[in-house]
């Protein structure tokens, strides 16, 4: 069913097949955002998923016919308003919404179309993933469908500004259509009191306690960090990861053959509470290490989330992160190069052997959240970006 928020005069309409859910928490939060900033749209919404933002439990026919049914309604919604509304904001995931709207004569379709790219599947599955070939007839055609649907929209909205110019460079468009809005995540995770940030004291009274969250695809770099979990396995640091995916069989082998208190898994998700309750409770926060080209490009979710409460975090030395052009002794996290499994097992001695170290990181980490990375700020940056074409071109 159609969900319309009641607003009068509204030049804005966020529409298509999304859902707001803690899951995937940007389109919620970035939603609730522009609603607390005074920026009035309406909607035009038919989700398919379930508000934990998955599939649900059916059958896979099912499923699928029920999200053809309700791209087909949103796309429908959207030619029946095309000339109320001066904008409309498709996001994530908007892919199938623009994949129909690419059919349809232009004419009959919108002016301005902004889509939300926050994932490219072509990126996720071919490029990163590997799950299939460049070559292969299904890699060409989601390459096809992708640039099909992109070519509908007026600007796209990506999440890092490497990520604007690699889709600009991928699918041949002018780097002018893509414009960045950082992520939001509301209040999933609270922020540590102000000098509580390294409440473990680490291996002062115990474990210095390790934390890794994700669902163990290349990204990650998973195995680089079980390979510098054996090279510390006689040090006092614990290990916990959380989450289940593509490489989960890595955890599972490294388990097997390395029987240890000092690496946990959980393998199913914990709710939100219990994913801040783990990254209170960690001395370390851990991103991704991975040498794949999407890891140079994103801030991942799971930073955002330390970041917040105030963490030490490790990362790799990404594109993304080298761009952020921090001096030295001022950097929100420490980094190690993508791939290095001996460089972040170092790192992670020097931060047990200097919990001075590990209270500068985590002060720092929440002082770059609280200026760059804020719920406020992505959304101001969504909200100049569809206001400007409400004004003719100016924000």
């Amino acid at each position: 069913m159609s969900s319309a928020a009641a607003v009068t005069n509204s030049l804005i309409c966020v529409a298509g097949v999304y859902v707001k859910s803690d899951k995937y928490p940007n389109v919620k939060y970035k939603l609730l955002g522009l609603q607390n900033s005074n920026v009035r749209y309406s909607e035009r919404n038919f989700p398919v998923f379930s508000t934990s933002g998955s599939w649900g439990k059916g059958r896979s026919f099912a499923k699928v016919f029920g999200f053809i049914v309700a791209s087909v309604r949103a796309v429908g919604s959207i030619i029946h308003n095309r000339k109320r509304f001066a904008v409309f904001y498709i996001p994530y995931p908007g892919i199938s919404v623009c994949f129909l709207l690419s059919f349809i004569p232009r004419s009959f379709r919108p002016k301005s179309i902004f889509l939300d790219m926050f994932i490219s599947m072509y990126d996720t599955v071919v490029l990163d993933r590997r799950l299939f070939r460049k070559d292969s007839k299904i890699a060409r055609a989601l390459y096809w469908v992708e640039r099909r649907c992109m070519a509908v929209a007026e600007k796209i909205v990506v999440d890092t500004p490497q990520n604007a110019l690699f889709y600009s460079e991928l699918f041949k468009f002018p780097v002018e259509m893509f414009h960045v809005s950082t992520l939001a995540i509301g209040d999933q995770c609270k922020v540590a009191p102000s000098g509580s940030s390294d409440v473990n004291q680490g291996a002062d009274v115990g474990f210095l306690e390790v934390l890794f969250l994700g669902t163990m695809v290349p990204l990650h770099g998973v195995e680089y960090i079980l390979s510098a979990a054996k090279i510390l396995r006689d040090e006092k640091i614990r290990f916990t990861f959380v989450g289940d995916g593509q490489q989960s069989y890595l955890l599972e082998r490294y388990l097997k053959e390395n029987i240890s208190e000092k690496v946990i898994w959980y393998k199913d998700w914990k709710s939100q509470s219990e994913i801040a309750a783990l990254i209170d409770s960690a001395d370390i926060c851990l991103g991704i290490f991975s040498t794949s080209s999407k890891a140079q490009r994103v801030c991942p979710l799971k930073l955002y989330h330390y970041m917040k409460v105030g963490k030490a975090i490790i990362t790799g030395e990404t594109d993304w992160a080298k761009g952020l052009r921090f001096p030295v002794d001022c950097t929100p996290f420490m980094t190690v190069r993508c791939g290095d499994a001996n460089g972040l097992a170092k790192a992670m001695l020097v931060l047990l052997n200097d919990r001075e170290k590990r209270e500068g990181l985590a002060s720092r980490s929440r002082e770059f959240y609280s200026q760059h990375l804020t719920d406020e700020i992505g959304t101001a940056q969504l909200a100049k970006l569809l206001l400007s074409e409400v004004n003719g071109g100016e924000a």
